[in-house]
């Protein structure tokens, strides 16, 4: 019988480990979700970051897998990498303050997010892009994350390059 393993995270919420033949009888698209959440998990016990090794150690899962679902948290940005020479560190986007979410009226199939973040380089807004696929399950395609101190020149800028689009 195959023995799943189980860790504590942050909120003391279990985080179930599926074996390795449990992880390949999923279907392909429900491996890469079980990996970007679990990876995410692990981000959120371990606050001081945690590199591909130590997730490939914890999870069994393939080291390109791992690093795959990486670098795809990392550009929507639930996480955050620091390189510290050949190390690269993978961390948690940080503490949600606050949040607002919108609904596209033009798509019903996207909605967009707003997130107050704060993390140990600081206070950020968060904006979120998700999509819900033909059974309403809510995937997040895409993010962008803005210093406090940036958003106000990132929102002119913004409007600058909109009204240029518009004339």
């Amino acid at each position: 019988m195959d023995v799943k393993a189980t860790l504590k995270n942050i909120n003391s919420n279990p985080i179930i480990l599926l074996s390795q033949e449990e992880v390949l009888s999923l279907r392909p698209k429900d491996r890469d979700t079980y990996a970007e959440k679990i990876i995410i998990q692990l981000l959120e016990a371990n606050p001081k970051g945690v590199t591909v090794s130590e997730i490939v150690e914890i999870t069994g899962l393939n080291r390109s897998t791992i690093t795959k679902h990486s670098k795809k948290l990392v550009a929507i940005r639930e996480a955050h990498r620091q390189v510290r020479g050949n190390l690269s560190i993978y961390y948690k986007n940080g503490t949600i303050l606050s949040s607002k979410s919108i609904l596209n009226n033009i798509s019903r199939n996207t909605s967009y997010t707003f997130m107050r973040i704060i993390n140990d380089e600081g206070k950020y807004i968060y904006l979120q892009e998700k999509t819900n696929d033909n059974y309403g399950a809510s995937n997040v395609s895409g993010g962008i994350m803005i210093s406090d101190k940036d958003i106000l020149g990132f929102l002119n800028e913004l409007q600058n390059f909109a009204l240029e689009e518009i004339e």
